[in-house]
C-alpha cells in the first residue's frame, strides 16, 4: 500500500462525521481506537472529523465549544497491511482465495507439518 493508497483511505475518511458520547472519564471510542479528551468531556455529546493533511481527529462538544485534535490511531501503513503485507509485494505472491489471512497461515502450518512427517 503506497502513498497514493493511502491518501485516497484520508480523502474518504474526511467525507465523514462521527457521533459518539464521552465516557464517565472523558474517553471516546472510534474504530476500535479509545481517545482520552479529559474530564471537561465527561458525558458530553462528540462530533468528530478527519483533517487529512496531518492525519488528525478534530473532536468538537457544541456543549461548552470544546475542541481537540488528536492523531488518528490504526492507520500507518503497517496496521492497514498488517505484518504479511510485505509479502503483497513480491513478485508472483497470491493469497489463495476464499482464505482470509489466518486461514492461510494454518494452511501453511499443515503443509509444514505434513513435510515433517
Amino acid at each position: 500500500m503506497g502513498n497514493h493508497q493511502l491518501s485516497r483511505v484520508d480523502n474518504y475518511l474526511a467525507q465523514g462525521r462521527w457521533f459518539r458520547r464521552a465516557s464517565n472519564v472523558g474517553a471516546v471510542s472510534l474504530g476500535d481506537q479509545t481517545y482520552v479528551l479529559g474530564k471537561a468531556w465527561i458525558k458530553k455529546d462528540v462530533e468528530i472529523t478527519f483533517d487529512p493533511t496531518d492525519r488528525h481527529l478534530m473532536f468538537y462538544a457544541p456543549e461548552g465549544e470544546l475542541r481537540k485534535r488528536l492523531p488518528i490511531k490504526g492507520l500507518s501503513k503497517n496496521e492497514l497491511m498488517g505484518e504479511l503485507g510485505s509479502l503483497v509485494n513480491l513478485h508472483g505472491f497470491q493469497l489463495a482465495l476464499p482464505f482470509t489471512w489466518n486461514e492461510w497461515r494454518a494452511l501453511q502450518l499443515c503443509e509444514t507439518l505434513d513435510d515433517t512427517t
